[in-house]
């Protein structure tokens, strides 16, 4: 895979046109010829939010798992910066949605320190069954390294986990999102052994701190490594 500072091909998906990419790529242009920051001229019309420029790049053989230079996939900068209709055209032709940037988060726990709740709704649902392209389906059917759901525990480099993130945020929606899924561990704690509950009481986030206490798991009692618990930090917020 070359690397130069801006083809063609990438030009014309930076001023998002559609015409001129389609004629690019009728004439063959490398989809997968990466700039200087390795960004892939799918993860610039990600970045854009240019949803049909996308679909172009993904019916002439665009590779939906290139990371750029902050090791983020087109999935991964489509999350960051709230484009939905991307997002969902990528997750449709079967984009891995656990790949790590160089903080450590996948698309869930970027989505979720954005605030984009839609995305996360659509991450949240996202497994092998939604996925309408024929071949990534097969691709990801055979091929044990796929994930085919969102790691909703996945801890970041700071230990953080997307509801981690939602509650040092403030994201409520995304929060209560979070919560109605199974699979999510209310009590993983960080670097500094925060629970999301502690991570919500220091922030002052009642909200969030009510949603957290009438989850049936959420222990209240775990300390930090100051040896405080939810309440401890509650009570000397109030001092303040």
């Amino acid at each position: 895979m070359g690397s130069f500072t801006n083809t063609p091909l990438a030009v014309a998906c930076i001023g998002g046109r559609k015409e001129v990419v389609d004629i690019l790529l009728k004439h063959k242009a490398n989809p997968n010829v990466t700039d200087k920051q390795n960004c892939t001229p799918l993860g610039i019309a990600s970045e854009k939010g240019h949803t049909e420029i996308a679909e172009l790049l993904l019916k002439h053989g665009a590779d939906l798992n290139v990371t750029n230079n902050k090791k983020r996939t087109p999935l991964g900068i489509a999350c960051k910066k709230g484009h939905t209709q991307i997002v969902k055209l990528l997750l449709k032709h079967g984009a891995n949605v656990n790949v790590t940037d160089s903080n450590g988060n996948i698309p869930l726990g970027i989505a979720c320190i954005k605030g984009h709740t839609q995305i996360v709704e659509l991450l949240l649902k996202q497994d092998i069954a939604t996925i309408s392209d024929a071949t990534a389906k097969n691709r990801m059917t055979s091929a044990k390294e796929r994930p085919e759901r969102a790691n909703i525990n996945h801890t970041n480099g700071k230990k953080h986990t997307a509801l981690h993130s939602a509650c040092i945020e403030g994201h409520t929606e995304i929060v209560e999102l979070l919560l109605k899924h199974d699979r999510v561990n209310v009590n993983v704690t960080d670097k500094d052994s925060h629970t999301a509950l502690h991570s919500a009481c220091i922030k002052g986030h009642t909200e969030i701190v009510e949603l957290l206490l009438k989850q049936k798991n959420t222990n209240v009692k775990k300390r930090d490594e100051d040896g405080l618990n939810a309440l401890d930090i509650a009570v000397e917020k109030g001092k303040k």
